[in-house]
């Protein structure tokens, strides 16, 4: 660039002189040691139209606009800058603030070596690219971009939190390169036996052994994991300690029943379950059998209630549990079914089920023949309520206790909605041979099941029923979820399931067996008892925790999504899924 100042300036013997400035601005140097900073400038001075010789004093300041403005420098001084044949050369350093993207503008005062006062020479002249491009090695700490940056403009690695908080922009691409983006997945194809998981990512697995998949140790709430297995192999899903996955919509009719390894095989008969399905109660013919990791291990208490018929219930956590038998004291444990105490305080009567509290606090029994009994402190004292004598062979409650259901053989079926002081008759069939009762946690949703074709349920804690199409049988035990909408009735030789609160029911892939016990986790994963079969576990959800593990077999596929708690929920797959 080229620019050509015309000026007037009087030296030290006031002689008047024109004074031409042709300028132009050079290229910054290549950085070096306390040089990054610095530009060069060129000019050519004219007096009265000869390029001026000799001596001159020049001084430089930077502006923010061509005329008026602010001063944004302090002024530099070059005093007896040698002037030949018109031409000058000086190199300015105004250091790297000032150039921050913003237009600038370099204002120059000239005076002949000797004066005193310099001349503003006009107009100032506007930086071209070459010294504003010292704003590039400040980078760093740039308050803004803005325009196009083009292919290779930014590199490097940024280890700060980046955020976009402008909603009137948008940003287009395919985002390709971009990991762990919640939303986004990346695919990768893994021929080994075995990948720790990323989240926000696809892995296609092709070996033809099975592969292990670790699920990732700390997702975020909203990352997504996808695996599909081509290999003849299948996969598996490892989990992290605290970890699950939530396999409920992964449930169908050929979803098999197994078998857990180490379970007793013996006349199987009642069964009680924690809410988190960790502690098992298992009762057989003369004596139960306990487990505290969801049968993985089991172990005969020394000191546990003898007899053939115990009904056993069990609190939310496993610390309390609680049997009931014909002919017999009620019988507590306190410590998670290690120790059972007969309650003396409790009527020698032919009990024919029990129900308890969440909290363990609360229990009600049924009696077979007679009425229905209460305890509110962990069963040491009981309370006949008002309920009629009846042939009552089975009892639920709600986890406060408040909602109680009591079905009577051939008597009909009464509730409680005050912790059972006071009972009515519903408006269900009143001889339908009742066997069995299963309450959701808040005890809204309860279901009957017993020798008749149809089972029965309820949507407001007992008082109006409705009939369900089951696959005809004579069912002896119901369980279900916390929510009461999954449901598994068993019925000698099958096992009918529900996931709709009864509504409609199918038989499961369960072994021809002689099931009678049957109960469920909070999270509808079931464990059933049953005369020489040993005990079998469906799951819903995985076990928590590295025990437990997703499978597929080859060529299933499966996307879960983080959604807190340590829980992963499949939001879509295919093939045969197995939850463990």
């Amino acid at each position: 660039m080229t620019t050509i100042v015309k000026i007037t300036l009087r030296s030290s013997a006031f002689v008047p002189l024109t004074l031409l400035c042709f300028a132009c601005l050079l290229s910054i140097p290549e950085p070096v040691m306390g040089q990054a900073t610095s530009f060069t400038y060129q000019g050519r001075l004219s007096d009265n139209g000869v390029p001026a010789n000799g001596i001159y004093d020049l001084q430089f300041a930077i502006f923010d606009s061509a005329t008026g403005g602010n001063a944004i420098s302090s002024s530099l001084t070059n005093q007896n800058l040698a002037v030949t044949n018109g031409l000058f050369t000086v190199a300015l350093d105004f250091g790297a603030e000032i150039f921050d993207g913003n237009a600038r503008w370099l204002e120059i005062e000239a005076r002949t070596n000797g004066a005193v006062d310099f001349v503003t020479l006009t107009p100032r002249q506007l930086l071209t690219p070459a010294p504003t491009a010292i704003f590039a090695g400040t980078a760093a700490t740039a308050l803004s971009l803005s325009g196009t940056i083009p292919n290779g403009g930014l590199s490097g690695t940024y280890g700060g939190a980046v955020s976009f908080n402008n909603a009137a922009n948008s940003f287009s691409g395919d985002g390709a390169g971009l990991v762990n983006v919640t939303g986004t997945l990346t695919a990768q194809a893994i021929a080994g036996n075995a990948v720790q998981a990323l989240p926000n990512t696809s892995y296609v697995l092709t070996n033809s052994q099975p592969v292990t998949v670790t699920l990732p140790p700390a997702p975020k709430v909203g990352d997504v994991l996808r695996v599909s297995g081509t290999g003849a192999g299948g996969w598996t899903l490892a989990q992290n300690p605290g970890q699950s996955v939530l396999g409920i919509n992964l449930v169908n009719s050929l979803t098999p029943w197994m078998m857990i390894p180490g379970s007793i095989v013996g006349q199987g008969q009642t069964m009680a379950c924690s809410a988190d399905g960790t502690h098992l109660i298992a009762g057989y013919a003369g004596f139960l059998s306990v487990s505290g990791d969801s049968g993985n291990t089991w172990f005969l208490p020394p000191n546990q209630p003898l007899g053939n018929g115990f009904q056993f219930t069990i609190s939310s956590d496993g610390h309390y549990a609680a049997g009931a038998l014909s002919g017999r004291y009620i019988y507590v444990s306190s410590d998670f079914g290690t120790n059972w105490i007969a309650q003396t305080n409790s009527v020698i009567t032919n009990y024919s089920g029990i129900a308890m509290s969440a909290d363990g606090s609360r229990l009600t029994t049924v009696v077979n023949g007679g009425g229905i009994y209460i305890s509110t402190d962990f069963g040491t004292n009981w309370t006949l309520t008002s309920a009629p004598s009846n042939t009552w062979v089975a009892v639920s409650s709600s986890a406060d206790g408040s909602r109680l259901t009591a079905a009577a053989y051939a008597g009909g079926v009464f509730y409680s909605t005050n912790f059972g002081a006071n009972w009515h008759l519903s408006a269900g069939p009143g001889t339908n041979y009742w066997a069995a009762l299963a309450s959701s946690a808040d005890g809204n949703r309860v279901t009957a099941v017993g020798l008749m074709a149809n089972a029965w349920f309820s949507t407001d804690a007992g008082k109006n029923w409705q009939s369900s199409p089951i696959v005809s049988a004579s069912y002896n035990a119901v369980a279900c979820s916390a929510d009461g909408l999954h449901l598994a009735a068993s019925a000698g030789n099958i096992i009918s399931m529900s996931t709709d609160g009864g509504l409609n029911w199918l038989t499961s892939h369960a072994p021809v067996a002689s099931w009678r016990g049957m109960v469920s986790s909070a999270a509808g994963n079931f464990f059933v008892n049953g005369n020489q079969t040993g005990i079998y576990t469906f799951k819903n959800t995985t076990s928590t925790g590295t025990n437990g593990y997703l499978s597929g077999e080859a060529f299933a596929t499966v996307e879960l999504e983080y959604v807190g708690n340590g829980q992963f929920l499949p939001v879509s797959h295919e093939g045969a899924i197995l939850t463990r």
